[in-house]
């Protein structure tokens, strides 16, 4: 997944624009890239060439590989991105999953993203969210 950023929305819609990201992915694709760095570098001189032309500035930002079984993309409004790779399942639902990703806008995306205060906080609401399901249960149920 590639994200390349222009200054207004107007110029996304542009085939100059278009074809940078398109010649952008494929070298990333080609190479077999997993960071950005070495792209933003291969791409330089298109990108100054297509900024020189729109008068607006356009940046490779991020850039990430997806593999799995199965991938499947979702794109709201060149908003919202999101890619999900499977192991097993299909394409419907690799995008259907992405769709779900996107509407609740997650605040990690790996659980090792995850930080002991998210886990507390979390664990609070559920506990006050659960208070009376809970009442008279082992401490070591509770916190399990």
């Amino acid at each position: 997944i590639l994200e390349v950023n222009s200054q207004t929305d107007f110029l996304a819609l542009q085939d100059d624009f278009k074809n940078f990201v398109a010649a952008s992915v494929e070298k990333a694709f080609a190479d077999k890239l997993t960071d950005a760095a070495p792209l933003i570098a291969a791409q330089e001189t298109a990108r100054e060439a297509l900024v020189a032309k729109v008068g607006e500035n356009v940046n490779i930002r991020r850039l990430a590989r997806i593999e799995g079984d199965v991938v499947g993309a979702y794109l709201h409004g060149n908003k919202i991105g999101v890619v999900v790779a499977l192991q097993g399942g299909n394409e419907e639902l690799a995008k259907d999953v992405a769709m779900h990703v996107a509407a609740t806008n997650p605040e990690f995306l790996l659980p090792s993203q995850v930080s002991p205060e998210a886990i507390e906080r979390e664990k609070g609401v559920f506990l006050t969210l659960n208070e009376e399901k809970i009442k008279g249960k082992p401490e070591n149920i509770v916190e399990n």
